[in-house]
């Protein structure tokens, strides 16, 4: 074939390229004849690779020859006033790239690996591609949108939910399997899994326990205490009050006041409304069968560990003895029930509370707190004694005295009471556990005479210097007993 430019070059298909560029139409024709623009297209001959390797190796050449450029290139400027053109300048003009030929062979050998494996198609691609196709419906026949195909993401959703219910049940495999016994485990294995089965269901045992003294029982017991303000005895029961026509199946004892006829008609135990204003002590006083019956049982006759104050079973109510005992339950942790009562072990809570009243089935009375102390609820707890508080008569009023000697002695502080022979006394114990166990708390108050003040001169409250303990207590301090071989008082 006859070249077109019938000058030669030494780079000949630069020049080729050049002339077939550089011929007008008008000389197309001339040369070849009328011929379509795609037969011209078609006569240009590939060029040979060799020729455009040295074309390249000369353009490196030119490219990074530094024998003209000058040590130092200018600075670029911010990047963000540059044109494409003038950054690609500026960034090959750096000095840390001026005759670096490496860097630019690795850029473009770098940039055309990346844009291979974008273009050629792997298998993660073809997957992909082979979901998307599959998860979209191409039957809508909306080029712009392709809507979800059901069927395939109920498929779908479908092995998502299997799988949950798989680990999910694989869980609870597990769970039982680490637990529980199985067979093929081994003696140590097994005995791992009893213990640890036992532990949970100890601790399980112990939660409800501990939620049931220190919430529930609570709970019921202020829930009762509130039931039974609603029936508190009233102050203006008329005396023409007839409580036998209200209450016709209730068979009242005869003097019975009109007011307690609600308390007799819901629990005819029931013998006083016991009071104390200062403290949070008022609620209803029972008697039963023995000293033990209301321990664990309430007003209503439902059983709790707080049970109801109750007054000792042979204490005659309508005649007052020389001593009326009333027992209530002091826990430690709350102030329910007797609680309340260890605010006397200071002379503040005497003053706040100096008067205990008590109306019992027949009688309103009125107490002064005559002495407070501690002592023990067992011989064992001081040397084979046990002071007896709890009598209710005596012989003699000099027995009744020695009595209230024995009381000095013990007493935390001296309120400015008196207490005569004739006199009769009010004693509340419960358990006070603090210092030693098994101990008793115990509020003497003595009844108001006829026609007395109820105010009391607390100028002669005076503490003891020196109260009386049980041996318990010397034991509990680290003290020695000054009273252990003091004389024994006993009743009678």
């Amino acid at each position: 074939m006859t070249d077109i430019n019938p000058q030669k070059s030494k780079d000949s298909a630069s020049v080729r390229g050049e002339g077939v560029h550089k011929f007008s139409p008008e000389d197309l024709r001339k040369k070849y004849g009328t011929v379509e623009t795609d037969a011209v297209v078609s006569e240009v001959p590939e060029e040979p690779k060799a020729d455009l390797d040295d074309d390249f190796d000369e353009l490196l050449e030119d490219l990074f020859s530094t024998g003209d450029r000058p040590e130092q290139a200018p600075e670029v400027a911010d990047t963000e006033d540059l044109s494409p053109d003038k950054f690609v300048e500026e960034f090959f003009a750096s000095e840390s790239r001026v005759g670096d030929p490496d860097f630019l062979n690795d850029f473009i050998a770098s940039s055309f690996g990346e844009a291979e494996k974008l273009l050629e198609p792997s298998s993660q691609n073809e997957e992909k591609a082979t979901f998307d196709a599959d998860l979209f419906d191409p039957a809508s026949g909306n080029s712009e949108s392709l809507p979800l195909n059901p069927e395939k993401l109920s498929e779908l959703f479908s092995d998502l939910r299997d799988g949950a219910a798989v680990e999910k049940e694989s869980f609870k495999k597990k769970f039982v399997k680490n637990v529980f016994p199985a067979k093929g485990d081994g003696f140590f294995e097994s005995l791992r899994k009893i213990v640890l089965l036992v532990s949970v269901i100890t601790m399980f045992v112990c939660a409800f326990l501990l939620l049931n003294i220190y919430v529930i029982e609570p709970y019921k017991a202020k829930l009762e205490a509130k039931n039974l303000a609603e029936i508190v005895p009233p102050t203006d029961v008329s005396e023409t009050f007839d409580m036998r026509q209200k209450y016709p199946n209730i068979n009242f004892p005869s003097g019975m006041q009109n007011k307690h006829a609600g308390l007799y008609a819901v629990n005819p135990d029931f013998v006083a409304w016991l009071k104390i204003p200062g403290l949070d002590i008022n609620m209803p006083v029972v008697r039963g069968r023995d000293n033990s019956e209301y321990l664990k049982k309430t007003f209503y006759g439902t059983k709790s560990k707080y049970g109801c104050a109750f007054l000792d079973f042979e204490s005659d109510v309508e005649n007052l003895e020389r001593n009326s005992v009333i027992y209530g339950h002091n826990m430690d942790y709350d102030d329910l029930m007797f609680g309340p009562l260890l605010a006397y072990t200071k002379v503040d809570g005497f003053k706040n509370s100096p008067i205990i009243e008590l109306s019992t089935l027949y009688k309103d009375t009125k107490w002064k707190v005559y002495a407070v102390f501690l002592t023990n609820g067992s011989s064992k707890g001081d040397n084979g004694y046990l002071f007896n508080y709890i009598f209710r008569n005596l012989s003699s009023d000099d027995a009744f005295m020695g009595y209230i000697k024995e009381v000095d002695q013990r007493k935390f502080y001296t309120t400015g009471v008196d207490v005569r022979p004739d006199d009769k006394i009010l004693t509340l114990s419960t358990c006070l556990n603090d210092h030693f166990k098994n101990g008793r708390l115990v509020v003497v108050a003595r009844l108001m005479r006829e026609g007395e003040s109820e105010d009391i001169d607390f100028s002669q409250t005076v503490l003891n210097p020196d109260p009386r303990y049980p041996q318990a207590w010397y034991n509990a301090k680290g003290k020695n007993n000054p009273y252990k071989d003091a004389e024994r008082w006993y009743p009678n």
